[in-house]
Protein backbone atom coordinates (compact mmCIF):
# COMPACT_ATOMS: atom_id res chain seq x y z
CA UNK A 1 0.00 0.00 0.00
CA UNK A 2 1.48 3.17 -0.81
CA UNK A 3 0.65 6.75 1.06
CA UNK A 4 -2.46 6.90 2.66
CA UNK A 5 -2.81 10.77 1.85
CA UNK A 6 -5.74 9.93 -0.82
CA UNK A 7 -7.64 7.94 0.96
CA UNK A 8 -8.37 10.87 3.87
CA UNK A 9 -11.65 11.03 2.66
CA UNK A 10 -12.48 7.58 3.44
CA UNK A 11 -11.63 8.08 7.26
CA UNK A 12 -15.05 8.44 9.29
CA UNK A 13 -14.33 10.34 12.32
CA UNK A 14 -16.55 8.27 15.27
CA UNK A 15 -16.45 10.27 18.21
CA UNK A 16 -18.42 12.83 17.03
CA UNK A 17 -21.32 10.81 15.53
CA UNK A 18 -23.90 10.17 17.96
CA UNK A 19 -25.98 6.54 18.14
CA UNK A 20 -28.51 6.53 15.29
CA UNK A 21 -28.27 6.15 11.36
CA UNK A 22 -26.13 7.83 9.19
CA UNK A 23 -26.04 8.23 5.20
CA UNK A 24 -22.25 8.59 3.51
CA UNK A 25 -21.02 9.06 -0.03
CA UNK A 26 -17.89 8.27 -1.45
CA UNK A 27 -16.86 8.57 -4.53
CA UNK A 28 -13.72 5.79 -6.17
CA UNK A 29 -11.43 6.60 -9.21
CA UNK A 30 -7.86 5.63 -9.88
CA UNK A 31 -6.01 7.00 -7.20
CA UNK A 32 -8.18 4.87 -5.16
CA UNK A 33 -7.10 1.78 -6.91
CA UNK A 34 -3.10 3.23 -6.79
CA UNK A 35 -3.03 2.59 -3.16
CA UNK A 36 -3.45 -0.94 -3.62
CA UNK A 37 -1.04 -3.57 -4.76
CA UNK A 38 -3.61 -6.01 -6.99
CA UNK A 39 -2.33 -7.64 -9.79
CA UNK A 40 -5.62 -7.78 -11.44
CA UNK A 41 -7.34 -4.28 -11.21
CA UNK A 42 -5.60 -1.88 -13.46
CA UNK A 43 -8.05 1.01 -12.63
CA UNK A 44 -11.57 1.22 -12.00
CA UNK A 45 -13.93 4.38 -11.07
CA UNK A 46 -17.81 4.11 -9.26
CA UNK A 47 -19.51 5.00 -6.10
CA UNK A 48 -19.99 3.60 -2.70
CA UNK A 49 -22.83 4.53 -0.61
CA UNK A 50 -22.64 3.70 3.07
CA UNK A 51 -25.36 3.22 5.80
CA UNK A 52 -23.58 3.46 9.42
CA UNK A 53 -25.35 2.25 12.18
CA UNK A 54 -23.56 3.56 15.52
CA UNK A 55 -24.81 2.23 19.47
CA UNK A 56 -23.11 1.97 22.14
CA UNK A 57 -21.08 -1.35 21.58
CA UNK A 58 -20.75 -1.52 17.70
CA UNK A 59 -21.17 0.39 14.18
CA UNK A 60 -22.60 -1.59 11.62
CA UNK A 61 -21.60 -0.59 8.34
CA UNK A 62 -23.65 -1.36 4.91
CA UNK A 63 -21.78 -0.80 1.53
CA UNK A 64 -23.68 -0.98 -1.71
CA UNK A 65 -20.67 -0.51 -4.05
CA UNK A 66 -21.36 0.08 -7.49
CA UNK A 67 -18.33 0.36 -9.85
CA UNK A 68 -16.20 -0.41 -13.17
CA UNK A 69 -13.06 -1.57 -12.81
CA UNK A 70 -10.64 -2.96 -15.65
CA UNK A 71 -9.41 -5.86 -16.08
CA UNK A 72 -7.16 -7.51 -18.42
CA UNK A 73 -8.88 -10.73 -20.51
CA UNK A 74 -7.29 -14.35 -20.02
CA UNK A 75 -7.83 -15.18 -23.37
CA UNK A 76 -6.72 -12.25 -25.44
CA UNK A 77 -4.87 -10.29 -23.23
CA UNK A 78 -6.65 -7.40 -24.04
CA UNK A 79 -8.16 -4.59 -21.20
CA UNK A 80 -12.06 -4.52 -21.29
CA UNK A 81 -14.47 -3.25 -18.30
CA UNK A 82 -15.92 -4.89 -15.68
CA UNK A 83 -19.31 -3.81 -13.81
CA UNK A 84 -18.96 -4.84 -9.72
CA UNK A 85 -22.81 -4.17 -7.90
CA UNK A 86 -22.24 -5.33 -4.20
CA UNK A 87 -23.90 -5.53 -0.80
CA UNK A 88 -22.11 -6.14 1.92
CA UNK A 89 -21.44 -5.12 5.67
CA UNK A 90 -19.24 -5.15 8.23
CA UNK A 91 -19.65 -5.22 12.16
CA UNK A 92 -16.96 -3.03 13.97
CA UNK A 93 -17.51 -3.41 17.95
CA UNK A 94 -15.88 -1.90 20.53
CA UNK A 95 -13.12 -4.21 22.22
CA UNK A 96 -9.39 -3.67 23.82
CA UNK A 97 -7.42 -3.80 20.51
CA UNK A 98 -7.63 -4.07 17.47
CA UNK A 99 -8.70 -7.48 15.49
CA UNK A 100 -10.03 -9.13 12.65
CA UNK A 101 -12.21 -11.71 13.83
CA UNK A 102 -13.73 -12.66 10.37
CA UNK A 103 -14.39 -11.14 6.88
CA UNK A 104 -17.33 -9.34 8.43
CA UNK A 105 -16.72 -8.47 12.34
CA UNK A 106 -14.12 -6.56 13.07
CA UNK A 107 -12.85 -5.19 16.73
CA UNK A 108 -11.14 -1.98 17.83
CA UNK A 109 -10.15 -0.22 20.77
CA UNK A 110 -12.57 1.61 22.72
CA UNK A 111 -10.93 4.98 22.13
CA UNK A 112 -10.27 5.10 18.63
CA UNK A 113 -11.67 8.50 16.96
CA UNK A 114 -11.98 7.44 13.81
CA UNK A 115 -12.28 4.32 11.40
CA UNK A 116 -10.87 3.76 7.77
CA UNK A 117 -13.30 2.38 5.28
CA UNK A 118 -10.84 2.04 2.24
CA UNK A 119 -9.65 -1.41 2.71
CA UNK A 120 -12.66 -3.15 3.51
CA UNK A 121 -14.26 -1.41 0.08
CA UNK A 122 -10.95 -2.61 -1.58
CA UNK A 123 -11.58 -6.11 -0.10
CA UNK A 124 -14.80 -6.36 -1.09
CA UNK A 125 -14.55 -5.30 -4.89
CA UNK A 126 -11.29 -7.53 -4.88
CA UNK A 127 -13.69 -10.61 -3.80
CA UNK A 128 -16.24 -9.89 -6.32
CA UNK A 129 -13.53 -10.02 -9.09
CA UNK A 130 -14.31 -13.41 -11.54
CA UNK A 131 -11.68 -16.06 -11.35
CA UNK A 132 -11.95 -16.39 -14.82
CA UNK A 133 -11.47 -12.92 -16.75
CA UNK A 134 -12.98 -13.23 -19.96
CA UNK A 135 -13.68 -10.21 -22.55
CA UNK A 136 -17.68 -9.54 -22.97
CA UNK A 137 -17.12 -10.85 -26.38
CA UNK A 138 -16.13 -14.10 -25.08
CA UNK A 139 -18.57 -14.57 -22.54
CA UNK A 140 -21.58 -15.74 -24.82
CA UNK A 141 -19.33 -18.60 -26.41
CA UNK A 142 -17.62 -19.65 -23.12
CA UNK A 143 -21.39 -20.11 -21.60
CA UNK A 144 -22.41 -22.55 -24.41
CA UNK A 145 -19.08 -24.42 -24.21
CA UNK A 146 -19.54 -24.90 -20.74
CA UNK A 147 -23.54 -26.10 -21.47
CA UNK A 148 -21.27 -28.78 -24.11
CA UNK A 149 -19.30 -30.45 -21.56
CA UNK A 150 -19.83 -33.73 -20.71
CA UNK A 151 -19.97 -35.34 -17.61
CA UNK A 152 -17.97 -38.85 -16.79
CA UNK A 153 -19.06 -40.72 -13.71
CA UNK A 154 -17.24 -43.92 -12.59
CA UNK A 155 -20.07 -44.95 -10.06
CA UNK A 156 -22.24 -47.59 -11.50
CA UNK A 157 -26.33 -46.66 -11.00
CA UNK A 158 -27.16 -50.73 -11.23
CA UNK A 159 -27.26 -52.76 -7.67
CA UNK A 160 -26.86 -49.72 -5.15
CA UNK A 161 -29.06 -51.36 -2.84
CA UNK A 162 -26.69 -54.34 -2.47
CA UNK A 163 -23.15 -52.01 -2.16
CA UNK A 164 -25.00 -49.92 0.33
CA UNK A 165 -25.17 -52.22 3.40
CA UNK A 166 -21.31 -53.75 2.24
CA UNK A 167 -19.01 -51.42 4.49
CA UNK A 168 -16.62 -49.28 2.33
CA UNK A 169 -13.61 -50.64 2.77
CA UNK A 170 -15.13 -53.82 1.06
CA UNK A 171 -16.99 -51.88 -2.07
CA UNK A 172 -13.24 -51.00 -3.48
CA UNK A 173 -12.38 -54.98 -3.20
CA UNK A 174 -15.88 -56.04 -5.37
CA UNK A 175 -15.27 -52.92 -7.58
CA UNK A 176 -11.46 -54.67 -8.55
CA UNK A 177 -13.03 -57.86 -8.69
CA UNK A 178 -15.91 -56.96 -11.23
CA UNK A 179 -13.30 -55.18 -13.54
CA UNK A 180 -11.01 -58.41 -13.82
CA UNK A 181 -14.41 -60.68 -14.01
CA UNK A 182 -13.70 -62.54 -10.63
CA UNK A 183 -16.72 -62.81 -8.55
Amino acid sequence: MKNNHTLKHFEIDIVSLKNKEYQFDFSIDEAFFAHFAHPDIKSGKGNVQLKLDKTETMLQLFFTINTQIELICDRCLETFEHPIQLNEYLIIQFGKQYEQADNHLEIIPAGATYISIAQPIYDFISLAIPIKKLHPRFLEEDAKQEGDLLIYSTHPHEDTEKEEDTPPENLAWKEALKKINLQ
